[in-house]
């Protein structure tokens, strides 16, 4: 069958990454969602004169700690950077390519990672 020069053990490969790089961009997108509700309704309830427990108060300063935020991205994009080159070298790809796709593609999950590794580590002065 004629494919017109399209290599599709490449394109496959990248097609499966932009669908997992855009199905976590929608979960921090519902995620960011939530928490602006949540804030909109605890700033309703301040308004409305309500005293709130400080147990509500430690989570959601907790929540909003940069650090931890850092390092939890950096341990995200470390796990996807991991799985997806462990995709590239298990999978029974046909075409070298292919692999090599994989592998390619592991390269930007990855970098973010380090970059998030670096902001918990040298940016916030503790």
């Amino acid at each position: 069958m004629d494919t017109g020069g399209v290599n599709f053990d490449v394109i496959v490969p990248i097609t499966l990454m932009v669908l997992v790089f855009l199905a976590f961009r929608a979960w921090l997108s519902h995620r960011d969602h939530h928490r602006s509700a949540l804030l909109q309704t605890l700033r309703a309830a301040l308004d409305a004169g309500t005293q709130m427990p400080n147990d509500v108060w430690t989570r959601l300063v907790r929540a909003a700690d940069p650090k931890r935020m850092d390092l939890q991205r950096a341990i995200v994009f470390g796990v996807l950077a991991m799985v997806t080159a462990a995709l590239g070298w298990l999978l029974p790809l046909p075409h070298e390519e292919a692999r090599q796709a994989f592998l390619a593609i592991a390269v930007i999950p990855g970098a973010l990672a380090v970059m998030h590794l670096g902001f918990w580590r040298f940016w916030h002065g503790d």
